[in-house]
């Protein structure tokens, strides 16, 4: 419940990687319907908002292994565990170079026009997967030592949900039968 410190560990995961971290890189699809200009802005606004979710999901977790006196590692527990640590810390710190190159790639396009760091795109994908497979491990783990955690049914339906987020990732996207227009009078 709201009373235990850890369950405020996978709210604010969840909001920061199948909320505002989705978004963020739905921003750019061309069935948004916005500018180039609108949706680079709104991608940089998402994309902060998921940062400051996941590094407050990592305070929760940090704060509740303290009060458990628990490895901040995943180390002495299960091996699913030591996974979801691991893959958490690993999606954390990917998160932090994506931000760098994120305000550092927006910064040189600003000044120069020109594009930088192209991989960011692509790299953006990959993290995001990498999130999802990390959630739906920690989804199957044991909550705290003295229960299974939540219901098969609710664990089930959130891998689901990961396992559909990653699937829309890895599949191509549908070809548009219709040219994108451009909306006049916005930067490009």
């Amino acid at each position: 419940g709201a009373s235990n410190t850890f369950s405020w560990h996978p709210v604010f995961m969840a909001v920061a990687w199948f909320g505002w971290m989705t978004y963020g890189q739905l921003a750019h699809h061309a069935d948004a319907g916005l500018s180039r200009a609108d949706a680079r802005k709104s991608h940089a606004a998402l994309m902060a908002g998921a940062g400051l979710f996941a590094v407050a999901g990592y305070v929760w977790i940090v704060a509740a292994h303290v009060q458990a006196d628990a490895s901040q590692f995943g180390l002495d527990t299960s091996t699913i565990r030591t996974i979801h640590v691991w893959c958490g810390y690993s999606c954390l710190a990917w998160l932090g170079v994506q931000t760098v190159a994120g305000v550092l790639k927006r910064q040189q396009l600003e000044l120069t026009g020109q594009r930088a760091y192209t991989w960011h795109g692509d790299s953006g994908k990959l993290l995001l997967g990498a999130a999802y497979v990390t959630m739906a491990l920690g989804f199957w783990c044991q909550m705290n030592y003295t229960s299974s955690g939540w219901n098969w049914q609710l664990k089930v339906s959130l891998t689901a949900l990961a396992g559909a987020l990653l699937g829309l990732r890895a599949l191509p996207a549908a070809a548009s039968t219709e040219p994108v227009k451009p909306v006049v009078g916005q930067n490009e």
